[in-house]
């Protein structure tokens, strides 16, 4: 074997593809089969953006959402050709190389718009975007006393088409909480006044993966999951529809040794055997992406038993308590 190809530590992070479609379908039977926009930004959450963007779109989804225009050009240069939503903000020197690439920005502010319409007016086309209003989260979007000026010098952009209005609830995984029926009273009355400044606005967006879940009401025209395409809830508070885990991190035990009592584990001596235990060295730790924070608190699937991991998690290495499973070997 090539020294190349040599695997550098049988710890390995998986995606289940089919598993992911299997949830794409679920995710639009609970949304009443609502047009759906897989969210893939930061790389799909670090699971992959090409391959989750081609399986979302042969299972069914009709939208991808990017946080970065460089995201939506890796999909485009991958020869993807559905639209794409730029979800975040986006440079005014990016304007021209969004346009191109036929990524459909979000427009939160004036000044962003008036480049967007010199940038299309310049080509002589019309492209679509998106309004991000702030329905009460304080974070990007246009607030609903910006919105009338907004619309204003929109009257002025003949080159831009307001395709679309979309927020992001601050408590969409609590979904009782009186903060999701304030801002979706308060989204749906910013829509309004965009339809009655004479904007169709097709495509009108609220729910995430939470939302998704637990507010029917939030549904609008169009649903944007994210963490659940990979089988996760957003909180206990929301309900399972029948999703599939579709990550794995997987690994072997390096090393197993038995301890007499008193011996402390790990940096700082966090975990001391209380009696004779055996435990086992995983190759794998936070460097790998294991958070720290499960130190003294996580636990691992040995032959579908619990472990818990013993001590903290090291850069590369993690120990964890045999007596679950003592018959495990290296």
């Amino acid at each position: 074997m090539p020294e190349d190809a040599l695997p550098v530590r049988p710890t390995l992070f998986s995606v289940d593809l089919d598993a992911v479609a299997h949830n794409i379908r679920v995710l639009s039977r609970s949304a009443g089969n609502r047009p759906l926009l897989a969210v893939v930004k930061a790389d799909a959450y670090g699971c992959g953006a090409l391959q989750v963007s081609r399986k979302a779109l042969e299972a069914g989804a009709a939208w991808l959402g990017v946080a970065l225009v460089a995201e939506g050009l890796q999909l485009r240069k991958a020869a993807i050709r559905a639209p794409i939503l730029l979800l975040g903000p986006a440079a005014v020197e990016e304007a021209d190389i969004l346009i191109s690439a036929r990524l459909v920005p979000a427009v939160y502010g004036v000044r962003f718009l008036s480049v967007l319409e010199a940038a299309a007016a310049k080509r002589g086309i019309r492209v679509d975007a998106q309004l991000k209003v702030d329905s009460g989260m304080g974070r990007l979007g246009a607030r609903p006393e910006e919105l009338d000026g907004l619309l204003k010098v929109w009257e002025n952009c003949p080159h831009v088409r307001l395709a679309g209005v979309f927020s992001n609830l601050a408590c969409a995984d609590a979904p009782e909480s009186t903060q999701n029926d304030w801002q979706l009273e308060r989204f749906l009355g910013m829509v309004a006044r965009v339809r009655e400044a004479g904007h169709e606005a097709r495509w009108v967006h609220l729910a995430n993966s939470a939302a998704l879940l637990s507010r029917p009401d939030c549904h609008l025209t169009l649903v944007r999951p994210g963490l659940s395409l990979f089988g996760m809830l957003p909180s206990k508070a929301v309900p399972d529809p029948g999703l599939k885990p579709a990550l794995s991190l997987t690994t072997r035990l390096t090393q197993t040794k038995r301890l007499p009592p008193g011996t402390p584990v790990g940096y700082g001596g966090t975990h001391v055997t209380r009696e004779e235990s055996r435990v086992g060295i995983l190759p794998v730790g936070y460097g790998d992406g294991l958070p720290r924070s499960l130190s003294k608190q996580g636990h691992v699937l040995l032959r579908g038993r619990r472990c818990p991991i013993a001590g903290r998690i090291s850069m590369d290495l993690t120990t964890v308590d045999l007596n679950p499973v003592p018959d495990a070997e290296e």
